[in-house]
């Protein structure tokens, strides 16, 4: 967050940013751990580490994952110290996870698309994006879920319907470029997958227009947020079981 919109929200600002920290902590070891589940035993996610491997989604991956978790530990930890050093030490962490973000709500996208599954190939230009943008609707969902003063009430409301938005988008443009696919597209509208997806729309969208809603009724921002999250997780279903039913013989 820049110097001039942290002045716009107050001191107010500062808890916003910190439950964002918080937030992105609580998601990264979350994730670090179902990591380490998927690679089968914990050291081969350090073995990733021993070599850095651009050509590989996974090994940029797990570096990715590791220097954002490092930052989002620093920022959520010394975001909260009393000595102004020590804060400084926070915000720089902060604004390094920041950078790392897009990568790290991307790169599982890209990792899917580098794979043989002929419904994530092919959507392989599409998939970062939508991670992307859901994931950005998931974390604006957790902060709807928090009780902010207004001014960081209007930050969390722009920054969702933003994302929202996006995420329809892409949907759609994916939707129409599988078009030329007809049998993986069937994979992302038929059976559970296509179910999961068309609910992820319709959450995503209900999100967005609650999102829109709560500029009148502010009591809305809970159901906005709950939705969103609600339709990102959605939406990941949906990508991972088309992607195992374009494997199955019709």
């Amino acid at each position: 967050m820049c110097i001039r919109d942290r002045a716009k929200l107050g001191g107010t600002g500062r808890r916003m940013v910190q439950s964002g920290r918080v937030i992105a902590l609580g998601g990264t070891a979350v994730g670090s751990v179902l990591l380490v589940a998927d690679l089968g035993r914990p050291e081969r996610f350090w073995h990733m580490l021993r070599v850095f491997r651009p050509s590989s989604p996974m090994n940029v991956g797990s570096w990715v994952l590791a220097g954002f978790g490092t930052a989002s530990a620093g920022a959520a930890v010394l975001g909260r110290s009393r000595s102004r050093q020590l804060r400084f030490l926070g915000d720089a962490a902060g604004l390094t996870a920041g950078v790392l973000g897009l990568p790290m709500a991307g790169y599982t996208g890209v990792l899917l698309g580098a794979t043989a599954q002929p419904a994530w190939w092919h959507a392989r230009r599409w998939l970062p994006r939508l991670f992307v943008a859901s994931a950005a609707s998931a974390g604006a969902g957790a902060l709807e879920l928090i009780p902010m003063s207004p001014a960081e009430e209007r930050a969390v409301r722009t920054f969702a319907i933003g994302a929202r938005a996006a995420d329809l988008v892409v949907v759609k443009a994916m939707t129409r470029d599988l078009a030329d696919h007809p049998e993986v597209a069937d994979a992302y509208e038929a059976g559970r997958a296509g179910r999961r997806m068309k609910a992820a729309e319709a959450l995503t969208a209900c999100a967005l227009a609650a999102s829109v809603a709560s500029i009148k009724v502010r009591a809305l921002r809970p159901l906005a947020g709950t939705l969103g999250l609600a339709g990102s997780l959605a939406t990941r279903l949906a990508v991972t079981d088309a992607g195992a039913s374009s494997t199955q013989p019709v």
